[in-house]
């Protein structure tokens, strides 16, 4: 499921890395005893699209595997998912109960039996997504993404800008983009909205960080984008020398 597309493919060859993308997009984790899936890296919940769960907290074991938010006699530990996840996650993990006997495995969300159908692939193929994937802005949340994996900084770093520019952390934005019902205000400043760009940038508590970092900021003024921005501090991360000395600076 890695091969590339190659400087000059052929038209069998394009076909069938299409499938392979359609294919990707519509398999979804069936749980079974939850050991070979991963909560936070694995597409096991479904709305419109598989898709991993919302967190509620920064800081989150990329180890953790869905058997073990399983309790020994089979069922959901009530305690951990409340703890890991919003109340619409929790409702709809709830919704299918595991089963310890049997082991996970991977199935097609857009059927009924969770087997593959030429009708539900036509289907999902047909849906405007590739225009969405292709567009200028997906391109350069794309290209940052590349670059967040190269950076030499802590694992769970990385795995938070990824989760930055994939729209999945828990501000009031997402939150609300997936259905929770939430305030949109800012629960610190409490003057605007509380999205991703506010809360690492524009907020006065994210200000107030940023002033007190050894950064050569200076008096910068953030853009009110993310990807200017994040580009201005990898900017500042390769003028800076040694990947450690940037930890030490950042608060």
């Amino acid at each position: 499921m890695v091969a590339k597309m190659g400087a000059r493919p052929s038209y069998a060859w394009r076909s069938i890395l299409f499938g392979r993308e359609l294919l990707e997009k519509g398999l979804i984790r069936s749980i079974g005893n939850g050991a070979n899936t991963k909560v936070w890296m694995d597409n096991w919940l479904f709305d419109e699209r598989p898709r991993r769960p919302v967190n509620k907290e920064i800081h989150i074991n990329l180890r953790l595997k869905v058997s073990q938010l399983i309790l020994a006699e089979g069922n959901w530990d009530m305690n951990m998912l409340s703890s890991l996840f919003p109340p619409r996650d929790v409702i709809k993990i709830c919704s299918f109960p595991p089963d310890i006997t049997l082991q996970d495995r991977y199935a097609w969300a857009y059927t009924k039996d969770g087997v593959y159908s030429v009708k539900s692939g036509n289907w999902l193929g047909s849906q405007p997504l590739i225009p969405e994937l292709i567009s200028p802005a997906m391109v350069a949340v794309n290209k940052t993404k590349e670059m967040i994996w190269k950076l030499k900084t802590l694992p769970k770093i990385r795995l938070f800008l990824w989760r930055v520019f994939s729209g999945a952390v828990a501000v009031s934005e997402c939150l609300r983009q997936h259905g929770i019902p939430t305030n949109p205000i800012c629960k610190v400043c409490k003057l605007e909205e509380e999205t991703i760009l506010h809360v690492l940038f524009s907020c006065s508590m994210a200000r107030r960080l940023w002033s007190l970092s050894k950064l050569p900021i200076g008096s910068y003024d953030f853009f009110k984008d993310l990807i200017q921005n994040f580009n201005f501090l990898f900017d500042l991360i390769e003028k800076s020398g040694p990947a450690a000395n940037f930890q030490r600076s950042i608060p």
